[in-house]
């Protein structure tokens, strides 16, 4: 049995406290997300032999598969999933010194899943599952066994993140205090940014630009920063 439980948690990845100093003490943490969940279903047909020295068949009386999946490979955007189905057969003879015979027959698969992601550092797990296992017997002594198999992938890609676990603020020195800076956006600027640059609330900003916070910020525009 496998437990998992999620967990919605909110964390602080950046702030500032207007008209002061903010220093932010920061921790690196590792996330997982999964960033694909591809999925296939497939019809797997295989014809079973008696050996030499088997007994043969006179019907069969149950078939338990299982499958297992023996690698799991990423290439160009595509799951790379490879295993094998492992049926164990319970069947009737002809013989009366073993009425009742059972054997194992390995059901290899290969198949490719689409990924839909592009990165690079991406690790994958995958689940197999058998849905439904017939089989026959058919004129020749052979038993046909007929599997539908479903694959199921998490496509989970690791990164690491900076979250705040500390602020520390100082007042502002008189010298941090210089009236009406202008400034002049320049490309990835975003208000948030510029207003914590500042030390100010974006209120101010917008409020003394005549500006609302619906407007986008355009390089090369001027804007008046209070500096209280």
């Amino acid at each position: 049995v496998k437990a998992t439980e999620n967990v919605a948690v909110d964390m602080i990845c950046d702030c500032y406290e207007p008209f002061t100093k903010t220093q932010l003490l920061k921790e690196e943490v590792e996330l997982e997300e999964v960033v694909s969940r591809p999925s296939s279903q497939n019809t797997i047909r295989e014809m079973v032999e008696m050996g030499t020295g088997t007994p043969s068949v006179s019907g069969v009386y149950d078939v338990i598969t299982r499958p297992y999946i023996t690698k799991a490979q990423i290439q160009r955007g595509k799951l790379l999933a490879e295993g094998k189905i492992e049926a164990y057969i319970l069947y009737l003879t002809d013989s009366n010194e073993s009425p009742v015979y059972s054997m194992k027959k390995e059901l290899p698969f290969s198949y490719m899943l689409d990924c839909e992601s592009t990165y690079s550092d991406l690790i994958p797990e995958i689940k197999a599952e058998v849905k439904h296992t017939a089989y026959n017997l058919n004129v020749a002594g052979e038993i046909e066994i007929r599997c539908i198999l479903s694959l199921n992938a998490n496509i989970i890609r690791k990164r690491k993140i900076e979250l705040v676990n500390e602020v520390v603020t100082e007042p502002l020195e008189n010298g941090d205090k210089n009236g009406i800076v202008i400034y002049f956006v320049q490309k990835g600027d975003n208000l948030w940014e510029i207003a914590k640059r500042y030390a100010v609330p974006q209120s101010e900003i917008l409020r003394f630009n005549n500006m609302e916070k619906s407007d986008k910020l355009e390089i090369g525009n001027r804007l008046f920063i209070p500096s209280i």
